[in-house]
């Protein structure tokens, strides 16, 4: 039994940048904090299909867009070819979100 843990701990332990590649979560996150750095380092290094959709549909332009992070938007859209137009589970698109976050600005 304790032979089969080692084996566990091993195989986890085997590639540090694993995490990176299990999926678009570290993408949006990462839009949502405004961390713009962080995702061109990302996109550069992790091979992670950042535009693919987790389960709420919500991609990390859609939390950039919630959030306001202009410097994010930017990137993911021009230099890592994101889309603007995927909907997130509500029906929503990154845009409809930047629209409410204009809104809330200039009341």
């Amino acid at each position: 039994h304790s032979l089969r843990i080692e084996n566990r701990e091993k195989k986890k332990l085997r590639d540090p940048s694993d995490t990176l590649r299990k999926g678009p979560i570290c993408f949006l996150l990462t839009a949502q904090e405004g961390h713009v750095d962080c995702l061109e380092w990302l996109a550069k290094y992790s091979g992670t299909a950042y535009w693919e959709l987790p389960r709420d549909g919500m991609t990390a332009v859609h939390a950039a867009a919630v959030e306001g992070h202009l410097e994010c938007l930017a990137f993911l859209l021009r230099s890592a070819g994101c889309r603007v137009f995927v909907r997130d589970r509500t029906g929503n698109t990154p845009l409809h979100y930047g629209m409410i976050v204009i809104n809330s600005r200039n009341d």
